[in-house]
């Protein structure tokens, strides 16, 4: 008996699953039309869940981790009731500090974007003393009343440049805005932070899940091996440094591309300190009209702190700022061309005292004596013995209190005509690791790869490669392909104790 199925039949299964996808293509398109957002609706990132409010509130922390690891994390959405060192914060629904976002834009409204880290953020200010707020009223009460005018601020505590730029870059056409202004600082070359689930920071990069908690950073020595002083990240004296300052001048490039196909303009306010020399070379292939400059005794003046031992800008500080920026926006004619703003005198002079003093600093060679304080390096770190205070800001992160690695490591060492290496390392003794494949970067040359096996001990003289000899500093980073759970902290990872590193003659 022949058990094939009636072609009748399967030719009329066939129409009714066609008419179903039809059918439910229809349905689907319809729904999507009407979550669509309309002209001059706020717009949400996601579907926010039930109860959200009461659920932040009761959390010690105000991150939120997000999906893009470029990023890393935002605030938590719509956050009300909660304060920052005695200042009230409220989110939108992106989870930034700042009004809902209306988008699509409406017709006659001028957009600018504030994008940064703490400082746009308003770290210790309420929000409507922070340079956004104060740019927006100026703006409105000198325009013409053609136009409405929409400043926000987009930023989040300790994002770094490539945080930000990944933020904005794939959002353009949701902000619409006119005009983009990003601050950066020297801390942005600080590798970024991720979210644990209570909303604090946490000590691990998404961007780059196989260094577990090795992050880099300027603060390295402070949190974790009891230094008073900042680290060198910013300062570029090796390799990791400076790939660092050209890993951000890369950004600033991709955004600037990326503004300017939406038809809109992007301006750099860099306040970097003494190190704006520094920045000034290593942006020296950008277009040079992107960049104002903050002269570098600008934080130099208490009165523009929140504190006397917290820099971040005081009111006074984010309503220089604004000034400055409202001189650019009418000298340089950065808004659309049908937008007209009559003069502030304030911004004359914020133009005068600050950007112009500040790009003619920028001019001067850069002067390491600067870059260092008037401190002077060590050619040799000794972990057993414990590290100085002074010593302790040439590590850059990687290395905890007891000397132990964790799966990327770099420091820098002073260079006294070295030719050779010497790099002390030990296993850590446990037989759930065997061994841990480690490679050892004197600058960006390879100079070690081996497997370091639990009980062993390596005592390494490496030759300095002889393109290296001539620098005044070299970095030393160490990557591993695995790691063990610290006994003492659960989330830190260890691959090695490492027991001294020198440069010798």
């Amino acid at each position: 008996m022949d058990a094939s199925p009636d072609p009748r039949l399967l030719r009329a299964q066939r129409a009714l699953l066609a008419v179903s996808i039809v059918a439910i293509g229809a349905l689907v398109a319809v729904v999507l039309l009407a979550l669509r957002p309309a002209r001059g609706v706020p717009f949400r990132a996601a579907p926010l869940p039930p109860n959200l409010a009461e659920r932040i509130a009761a959390l010690p922390g105000v991150m939120d981790s997000h999906p893009d690891p470029d990023v890393g994390r935002v605030l938590l959405p719509l956050v009300d009731g909660q304060t920052i060192l005695g200042h009230p914060l409220h989110t939108n629904a992106q989870g930034m500090r700042d009004a809902q976002l209306v988008s699509p834009k409406p017709r006659g409204t001028v957009r600018i974007v504030f994008l940064g880290d703490s400082f746009v953020f308003g770290w210790g200010v309420d929000e409507d003393e922070r340079v956004g707020a104060v740019l927006q009223r100026e703006l409105s009460a000198r325009s013409d009343g053609r136009h409405a005018f929409d400043v926000r601020h987009v930023a989040v505590p300790s994002w770094n440049t490539l945080n930000e730029v990944a933020y904005m870059r794939r959002r353009l056409s949701l902000y619409e805005p006119d005009l983009v202004v990003l601050v950066l600082c020297s801390n942005d070359l600080d590798d970024g932070a991720g979210v644990r689930g209570f909303g604090e920071l946490a000590t691990f990069d998404p961007a780059r899940p196989r260094r577990a908690d090795g992050r880099l950073s300027l603060t390295h020595g402070a949190l974790a091996l009891g230094s008073t002083h900042l680290g060198l990240l910013d300062a570029a004296l090796d390799d990791e440094s400076r790939a660092r300052w050209a890993a951000t001048a890369s950004a600033l490039g991709e955004l600037d591309r990326a503004v300017t196909a939406v038809g809109a303009k992007l301006r750099v306010l860099v306040q970097c300190g003494t190190l704006n020399m520094l920045a000034a070379r290593a942006f020296a292939d950008l277009d040079p009209r992107l960049f104002l400059w903050l002269p570098m005794t600008f934080s130099d003046d208490p009165a523009r702190r929140v504190s006397a031992d917290d820099w971040h800008w005081s009111a006074l500080a984010h309503g220089e700022v604004a000034q400055l920026v409202y001189g650019v926006i009418r000298s340089q004619q950065l808004l659309p061309y049908d937008v007209d703003v009559g003069p502030w005198a304030e911004s004359g002079r914020a133009l005068e005292e600050l950007h112009r003093k500040g790009a003619a600093e920028v001019e001067r060679p850069v002067e390491p004596e600067r870059l260092l304080a008037g401190a002077e390096l060590e050619p040799a770190l000794d972990f057993d013995r414990g590290l100085t205070d002074q010593e302790t800001t040439q590590v850059h992160g990687g290395v905890d209190a007891l000397g132990r690695l964790g799966p990327f490591a770099a420091l820098v060492l002073r260079n006294p005509g070295a030719s050779t290496l010497h790099v002390e390392l030990s296993g850590l003794g446990r037989r759930e690791m065997a061994e841990v494949g480690l490679r050892i970067d004197l600058d960006e040359v390879t100079v070690h790869e081996g497997r370091l096996g639990a009980d062993a001990r390596w005592t390494l003289e490496l030759p300095v490669p002889e393109a290296l000899r001539g620098r005044a500093h070299l970095g030393v980073r160490f990557v591993a392909d695995d790691w063990l759970a610290s006994p003492e902290d659960d989330r830190h990872a260890v691959v090695a104790t490492l027991h001294g590193v020198a440069l010798r003659p």
